[in-house]
């Protein structure tokens, strides 16, 4: 096995070739500051919709066929906990560690694009609180060596 790669994310798209050595081989991932900051800004205005009156889907209201139920505030972090543990379950045979390295560092790059778009739109939904928790946790993840287990059919949605 070669050395880890090492990829800086948020500063430039990710290449073919950057995913090709990241499914060969373990990466060792930096996010870029301004890239984070995104991350934070979107955020942040997150937590104004969450604290504010108007609804705001996934955040202070259901999803889906819910969409239209309010969320009390003592219920909104179990429904973002909630949310997450739903995309968390999986059943069927564990992918190939390849597979989930390269799915780790597709859903950083990913939560570190969508952020900085929604940011500039002064617009927010639950995909900004998984986003929050997907950087940092997968960013921490990466740093440790940690992969976690996936099943082949799921959400892949940690």
């Amino acid at each position: 096995m070669t050395e880890p790669i090492s990829l800086q994310l948020g500063s430039r798209p990710l290449s073919l070739s950057d995913l090709r050595r990241v499914y060969a081989n373990p990466a060792s991932v930096r996010i870029a500051e301004n890239a984070m900051r995104a991350v934070r800004d979107s955020h942040a205005a997150t937590s104004r919709l969450a604290a504010g009156d108007l609804p705001a889907y996934g955040i202070n209201t259901g999803f889906g066929l819910l969409a239209q139920t309010r969320i009390p505030v003592s219920q909104r972090a179990l429904l973002q906990r909630n949310i997450i543990l739903s995309h968390s379950a999986g059943v069927g045979p564990l992918l190939d560690d390849s597979i989930v390295r390269l799915v780790l560092v597709l859903k950083l790059e990913t939560a570190l694009e969508q952020p900085c778009e929604r940011a500039r739109r002064s617009h927010a939904t639950h995909e900004d609180v998984c986003c929050f928790f997907r950087t940092s946790s997968l960013a921490r993840w990466h740093e440790l060596g940690l992969e976690p287990e996936h099943h082949d059919e799921s959400e892949l949605g940690f």
